[in-house]
């Protein structure tokens, strides 16, 4: 029994010391951990958080799925026939467990003037508060803070008027939340999912035009590669510190003809997450509008990413690149064990 102890305690030390929270954006009352925790992956590459239903009232799915909402993907979705204010569709939102949030990031490809939204939260599915009351859509990107609550259920409810033009669509694109510095339980640490990405550092590119904004955690903004198959475009980031990496999303505003994904613990020797498909004969791999999810076969120790392709015709732009780590790590549990053995061995 003591030695379960003493190996527990041991467990405990290290991982309290290996956590690291995320940067705060703000202040006062308004300041956040700068992550998005409504987009966080488990080992195995699937998402920890779930839309469980679409409402709506006067309008019909025009394209794309609800649940993109929270996929941390460039990938919209829209609805037709909200020609005016009383025409409505909800999402209905369930978190992982439950955060103190304070900010919500809201994202959309195309709205009506005098679109609005609403935001309504809850800590058990029961009693809820209105986080945001009903207002008006500013812009296709903006963040909106409220006083700090504790929340696992949210339902976000947007009206009408349609989108611009001629297309009379209105496309939410995403709903990103973040955590209240304020927050005392469940603070979002490096190594729980979440995406690691968010001020990653760009060591160096290549003929990629705007390519810093590629990780900068908001799916509306895209770079451009340039070069040819005899001559790729690329770029590569350091994370800051060695992750044990378990799945890579690449989000994509438009197709490449081709592109590669590598990870590296030293920026010099690369291993490749994806081999190129070749059925053209080409060897090269083509990725599409929405991008894709390269869930790893284990945890791969890694610090730096790279990208490298080109677009070609197909005139891409690549929107997002996220990376996701795993809690416990291989190396940290290989630690636990070799600390709880010396500490029984002094003890004998």
């Amino acid at each position: 029994m003591k030695h379960a102890m003493i190996l527990a305690a041991a467990m405990a030390l290290t991982c309290s010391a290996w956590a690291a929270t995320y940067d705060i954006v703000g202040s006062g009352s308004a300041a956040y951990y700068d992550v998005n925790v409504a987009y966080r992956l488990g080992a195995d590459g699937q998402a920890m958080a779930s839309v469980v239903g679409l409402r709506a009232e006067g309008v019909n799915l025009q394209q794309g799925r609800p649940e993109s909402i929270i996929d941390g993907n460039l990938q919209h979705w829209g609805v037709t026939g909200a020609d005016d204010d009383t025409r409505w569709m909800q999402m209905d939102i369930t978190l992982d467990r439950v955060y103190t949030l304070n900010t919500f990031l809201l994202e959309f490809a195309e709205y009506g003037a005098g679109a609005t939204y609403e935001i309504r939260v809850s800590d058990d599915g029961i009693h809820w508060t209105t986080a945001v009351d009903r207002t008006a859509i500013t812009g296709s990107r903006f963040f909106t803070s409220f006083d700090a609550v504790d929340v696992q259920y949210i339902q976000y409810q947007v009206w009408g008027p349609g989108g611009q033009g001629s297309y009379g669509v209105l496309y939410p694109v995403e709903l990103s939340a973040y955590v209240a510095a304020s927050a005392t339980t469940n603070i979002p640490q490096r190594d729980e999912g979440y995406n690691i990405m968010k001020g990653a550092a760009l060591v160096e590119s290549y003929k990629m035009s705007d390519i810093a904004a590629a990780v900068d955690g908001y799916v509306g903004s895209w770079a451009s590669p340039g070069g040819t198959a005899d001559d790729m475009s690329w770029a590569v980031w350091d994370i800051g510190h060695d992750a044990w990496l378990t799945a890579v999303q690449v989000s994509m505003y438009a197709g490449w003809d081709f592109l590669q994904v590598s990870i590296s613990m030293d920026g010099v020797t690369w291993s490749e997450l994806r081999t190129p498909k070749d059925a053209d004969g080409a060897g090269r791999t083509l990725w599409l509008l929405g991008g894709d999810t390269i869930v790893l076969d284990a945890p791969t120790e890694a610090r730096y990413i790279k990208i490298e392709g080109y677009a070609g015709g197909y005139n891409g732009h690549f929107s997002e690149l996220m990376a996701f780590a795993t809690i416990p790590e291989p190396a940290t549990m290989t630690l636990l064990a070799l600390g709880g053995l010396a500490l029984l061995r002094r003890r004998k």
